[in-house]
Parts: structure tokens; C-alpha cells; sequence
């Protein structure tokens, strides 16, 4: 064999072997490290004498499903692919970042100092995620949750050390998303607490524990009802009362808020149409809607197929998003409400000035109703700063043509100033605590008889 021939054959054997280790240790969307390799590359720091400490973050982008139910996957791996770059430049002799699976990172830190300055540094990626990306006319602002760990205090092992930033980055995760969270002896308390509870929802759901109260709307002038909100409600054997919040947040962590939601549009349909049905005085029911499920494909078609079923018009069925839901996929979000909205649905932003807090936004945005979160409403009897803000937002509605509904309204010197105000709208113990279905047909039936 000649020279040109054995070169020839090295280089092919050597390409061979490079392209094995990738296939093997790279992930091939990204081109970052792969679960494996991180995984070696943490065990061999874990058995490494001359180490004297280590960092782990483990990293997932918040509610990254939406991007690739809304958009499609092609435009997902597209943010995957720019977000792994960002992470990329992060690359030293000291740090490495791997892509462990689907939206979720780890970066390892050798010799990372103190457990403080890990937990800056994971604050400072943290900021690099939230930083807006492009991808031709779409815009997306994604946040992120991290989990931290610090060896030698928090592992036996390495897999062990995995496992327990995963643990507080689910912390991060139930604590409200884009946080930070130090693992803690007590996450493995939580965590099997949070899966025992999670397991409790599901029976709950096959078991129709579930149920719905209703709370009243009412015109600010005439104080007559013109809508109820569905609320859900689950009074568990083993947990009590359990919070609405608590409730819908597990819900979408375990993949089960689509068809819950669905139980729950079918529910709050149902109950309007049996109530219309019996008093000329129509009345509308107010449907909290998650981003999951207003990103999911096929929701519309949902929708519309749910109350088709019924024989419900769509004019009395009010779909309320939070802010936060319309502008971090405002392109998308438009598209969407657009569509609903010409089928006659109406839309409300509820908990509006908590989020982006833009009247700006009002310009963009097909709503049919601002409901002014209840922060700005406890204040405003003393607050003049509230007051002025309650005034712009009503301002501004108005002249647009939407309607402006106060919640959680509880006396009767709030209600006057928001009634000086001009508000539409009043939800609130002032008026009625959240009833059962019977109570509201109760109601209606003692003050909107039929002639």
C-alpha cells in the first residue's frame, strides 16, 4: 500500500471515528453536547480527586410546547437552534453546556467558587434567555427555570446530582417559572408530595370531583347581573378546599389542562344555555382559557364543536386570557383571537395592568373586555396614583369600544369611585361571592321572570 493510499485511509478511518463520537456525544439538532456526554463528563468530574468543586444548572425554557403547537416544530427546533448558540458562547475549558433533551440544558461549571456565585451566574443566563428572538416576522420572549446544584454539598453521585437539580428546577417550575431555585433537602420531600398530589388530581378528574361555581357579573349602573364567571372547585377528601391556582398550575405540569379544559368549556356551556333558556333577561358566561389551550391545535374547532352540541350561540360565551398570554405570542395570539372573535366569542384580558401593563397594546389587540386586576382595586380608596390609573384604562377602553369590568370589588366606597369612574362592569364580594349553579338559576329565577 503506498503513501497516498495509507493517508487516503486514515483520513477516512479518522472521519469514521469523528463521525461515531457525534453520533454517540452530539446532539445533532444543536450540535451542543448530548445527555450522554454530559452525563460522562459530570461522572468523571464526581471521580476526579483534584476537583474541588463543581456546578450544575439544569435548565428548561417555560412553556416552550406552546412554541411548537402555535408555530409547528420546524419553527421550535428554529428556537432551540438559536437558544443553543446563546448557550454556546458560554463555552470555556471551565464550562460545558449539553442540549440533556427537548428544550431542556445543562451547563457544568468546574471549579465554580462558591455557592453564590453559582447562583449569579445561573441569574445571568437566565437573563440571556429572556432576550427577544427573531425568526423572520415572528418575535418570541421566552423565559426560563433553573435547577442548581453545588458538588461537594448536594451529591454521592453524580447521577445523584442530575437528579436533584432536575428536583429544583422543578421548584422553579411550581413556584411560578422564571426562577432560579438552590436544590434543598426538603425538594425530595416536595417532590414526592407534588407527584402524590398530581396523582390525586387524575383520579379526581375520572371520578367527576371536579365541579363549577359561578360568580355574578353585574352592569355598575343598574346593578342588574349581565354575566357569571366559571370558577373551578375541588373539595378533595385528603386536601380540602384545594386553590383554584394550585389546581390549574398541576393541571398543566402533568399534561392534563387540555382535557380539563375542554370539561370545563362543555360544563360552563351547558349551564348557559339551560339558564337563557329560561328568562328573556340573556346572561353570559366568562371562561378562563390557559395558553396551552389557546395554542393548542384544533382548540377552535373545539369550541365551536362544544357548543354546536349544545345549540349555545357564541355571543354569550366570553373567553378570558391573561395578558401575559396575548403579548408573549402576539403574532400568533392575534391570529387566533381574530378568528374567535368573528365567530362571535367575546375576549377579555383579565388581571389587565399586572403583566405588561401597556395601554399600548389595546391598539393590536380584538379584545371585547378589560377586567381590572383586583391590586389596582383594593387601592383605590386611598391610593390616588390607582385611582389615575383605573381613569386611563377606562379612558382608553372606552374609546375603542371595550368594556371595562373591576374584579374583586368587596365595598361598597369601591364600588362608588368606580362607578364615578365610569367602569362597565363590577365582579366582587360587594355584590355576590361565587354560587352554585342552583343559586344562580335561583337568582334569575326570582328576578328575571318570564311574562
Amino acid at each position: 500500500m503506498g503513501k497516498d493510499e495509507i493517508a487516503t485511509t486514515v483520513h477516512f478511518y479518522n472521519a469514521m471515528v469523528k463521525r461515531t463520537y457525534d453520533l454517540v456525544y452530539k446532539d445533532p439538532l444543536s450540535g451542543l453536547a448530548n445527555r450522554s456526554s454530559i452525563t460522562n463528563h459530570i461522572e468523571g468530574l464526581y471521580s476526579d480527586e483534584t476537583c474541588q468543586n463543581f456546578g450544575i444548572l439544569f435548565l428548561d425554557i417555560d412553556d416552550f410546547r406552546v412554541v411548537n403547537d402555535a408555530y409547528g416544530h420546524e419553527v421550535g427546533d428554529r428556537v432551540i437552534v438559536i437558544i443553543s448558540n446563546r448557550l454556546r458562547e458560554l463555552t470555556t475549558d471551565q464550562i460545558e453546556v449539553a442540549r440533556f433533551g427537548g428544550d431542556e440544558f445543562i451547563i457544568v461549571i468546574q471549579d465554580c467558587g462558591t455557592i453564590a456565585s453559582l447562583e449569579s451566574f445561573a441569574e445571568a443566563v437566565k437573563d440571556e434567555i429572556v432576550k427577544t428572538i427573531v425568526i423572520g416576522e415572528l418575535q418570541f420572549n421566552l423565559n426560563a427555570s433553573i435547577g442548581v446544584v453545588h458538588y461537594p454539598e448536594h451529591g454521592i453521585s453524580g447521577s445523584d446530582l442530575i437528579k436533584k437539580a432536575d428536583m429544583a428546577l422543578n421548584k422553579s417550575k411550581l413556584s411560578g417559572k422564571n426562577k432560579v431555585s438552590l436544590y434543598e433537602m426538603s425538594f425530595m420531600a416536595e417532590l414526592e408530595d407534588t407527584m402524590e398530589f398530581q396523582k390525586a388530581i387524575l383520579k379526581a378528574f375520572k371520578n367527576n370531583e371536579f365541579y363549577l361555581n359561578y360568580q355574578p357579573l353585574y352592569h355598575a349602573k343598574t346593578q342588574t347581573i349581565l354575566g357569571v364567571e366559571a370558577l373551578i372547585r375541588w373539595h378533595s377528601a385528603s386536601y380540602g378546599q384545594v386553590s383554584p391556582f394550585k389546581l390549574i398550575q398541576n393541571a398543566e405540569e402533568m399534561g392534563l389542562i387540555i382535557e380539563l379544559g375542554d370539561w370545563i368549556l362543555k360544563e360552563a356551556c351547558q349551564f348557559i344555555y339551560e339558564i337563557n333558556k329560561e328568562h328573556e333577561q340573556k346572561i353570559k358566561v366568562s371562561i378562563n382559557i390557559s395558553m396551552i389551550q389557546l395554542f393548542n391545535k384544533g382548540f377552535t374547532k373545539q369550541l365551536v364543536s362544544i357548543i354546536e352540541d349544545i345549540g349555545l350561540s357564541p355571543e354569550y360565551v366570553i373567553l378570558e386570557m391573561t395578558e401575559t398570554i396575548m403579548i408573549e405570542s402576539l403574532q400568533r395570539g392575534i391570529s387566533i383571537i381574530e378568528e374567535l372573535v368573528e365567530l362571535g366569542f367575546g375576549i377579555a384580558i383579565d388581571d389587565f395592568g399586572t403583566g405588561y401593563s401597556s395601554l399600548s397594546y389595546l391598539k393590536h389587540l380584538p379584545v371585547t373586555e378589560l377586567k381590572i386586576d383586583r391590586a389596582f382595586v383594593n387601592g383605590i380608596v386611598h391610593n390616588s396614583f390607582d385611582q389615575k390609573l383605573i381613569n386611563a384604562i377606562v379612558t382608553v377602553a372606552h374609546e375603542k369600544g371595550i368594556h371595562v369590568v373591576a374584579e374583586g370589588v368587596e365595598y361598597e366606597n369601591q364600588y362608588h369611585i368606580l362607578l364615578r369612574e365610569e367602569v362597565d362592569i363590577i365582579q366582587g364580594y360587594y355584590f355576590s361571592k361565587p354560587l352554585s349553579g342552583n343559586q344562580i338559576a335561583q337568582i334569575m329565577k326570582a328576578e328575571y321572570k318570564k311574562p
